[in-house]
Order: C-alpha cells, then structure tokens, then sequence
C-alpha cells in the first residue's frame, strides 16, 4: 500500500477522492463477491417477506395488488439509484467499486448493474414492510398508535427516517469490505437524509399511487407510464448533460 492510500479512511467517516476521481479500492478486499452474495441472499429475503405479508393482504383481497406495487417500488428506486449512483460518481460524492459496471459493451456509467438488480428486492420488501401496522393488527396487536389507522400517515415517514439513517449507516460500515467510498464532501447526514430518505420515499409513493388507483384500470396504466416516462426523460438528460 503507498502512502498516500495509507491516509484513505477506509473504516471511518472521513471521504477522499474527488470529481470523477476515486481513491483506490481497499487493498485486500472482494467488493465483488460481497455483492453478488447480497444478491444471491435476495431470494430468501423475498420470500419470508411475502409470507408473513401474504395473509393480511389475502384476507383484504389485495395481494396481487400489493405484488404489483412492489414491483414498480421496486423498479423505481432501482432507477433512482442508477440516477444519484452516476451523478455521484462525477461530481466526487461517493464511488462504488466490484460488481458489473459494463457487461460487453453496455456502460452502467460506474454504477455496479447488480447493485441496481439488488434495489429491485429493496424496494419490493419496503412497500411490503411499509404496510407493518396493517399486518400488527392483523395479527390482534391492538396497542396504540398501531391501533389508530388514521396514524398510518405519520407511522411510514418515520419508518422511512429509521431505514434511512440504518441504510447510511450499513453503507458507511460497508466501507471496510472495499465496497464504497464516500468523497470528502459526502457525510453520514448527507448519505441519510439526501440519498437513503429521497431513495426510499419514491418507492413508496410509487406503491401507494398503484394501490390507490387499483380498481380503475386507465388511471393505473396512466400513473404507471407517466412515472416511468419522467424516470426515463431524467436518464436521458443526465446522460446528455452530465456523464
């Protein structure tokens, strides 16, 4: 290891590199191996997901509408990581390393594809989880404020501040294995609040749009395809503009 890797924090907080311009990866490390085995665990994690959800969402007559909610959840945050992913990369927030950035000649723009693969399973178990009152009281678990529905509303975002401060700190642990560095503007905060929270919140949003307008098929389709669109014209730009 040179010297100037030696002054790379590689377990802690503190960011290096720069716009475009990573640090080297952490000697000695298979960031790789630790994705693919993440994404091969991604099965299992699905699996217990979708039993325990599976009977409140029967007994209501609304699984495969929750199914298909998961799935554009699903889609949708794994576009939006692709998006801050690659912006990140060029403007020196943070860099990823291993996994599959080109697969021939398909360029990801330094953004592993199984990672993105991985926030497809993220996001289908956040829509699934983000309905955990419903599932308490399913189960008779008639306590306050899992008793109230009308509490629902407040509930979720604060299940969605918890996941995104836990995320960011998976990520900055995540550090030690070689998988990531953060850039030296980039914080725990910042990775939390402006990554991990907006990340989150646009699954769950895409989710609640699906089920809401479930029982009437044109304005479905049409929510569906207008998101994605917007997804799709933000890739574009990005890619013209920025990378």
């Amino acid at each position: 290891m040179s010297e100037g890797d030696q002054s790379v924090d590689y377990k802690g907080f503190k960011g290096a590199g720069g716009p475009s311009a990573p640090p080297p990866q952490k000697p000695n490390t298979n960031p790789t191996r630790a994705r693919l085995l993440l994404l091969i665990a991604s099965p299992i994690e699905v699996a217990i997901i979708f039993i325990v959800f599976s009977f409140p969402f029967t007994a209501a007559g609304m699984l495969i509408a929750h199914i298909i909610g998961g799935l554009c959840a699903g889609i949708t945050i794994a576009i939006y990581d692709w998006i801050v992913e690659a912006y990140a990369y060029v403007k020196g927030l943070w860099f990823c390393y291993g996994g599959y950035q080109k697969i021939g000649k398909l360029d990801f723009r330094h953004v592993p594809i199984d990672m993105v693969i991985s926030f497809v399973v993220t996001g289908f178990c956040l829509a699934f989880i983000s309905y955990f009152p419903e599932l308490f009281r399913y189960w008779g678990w008639n306590f306050w404020p899992i008793s109230d529905s009308s509490l629902d509303l407040w509930l979720i975002p604060g299940l969605l501040v918890l996941l995104a401060l836990f995320g960011a700190f998976g990520d900055f642990r995540t550090k030690r294995s070689g998988v990531w560095m953060n850039g030296p503007s980039w914080s725990y905060w910042k990775c939390a609040f402006f990554a991990w929270l907006p990340l989150l919140t646009s699954g769950i949003i895409f989710d609640r749009l699906v089920l809401l307008t479930w029982t009437n098929p044109i304005l479905l389709a049409f929510t569906i395809i207008t998101l994605f669109l917007i997804l799709t014209i933000i890739i574009i730009i990005l890619v013209k503009k920025v990378l």
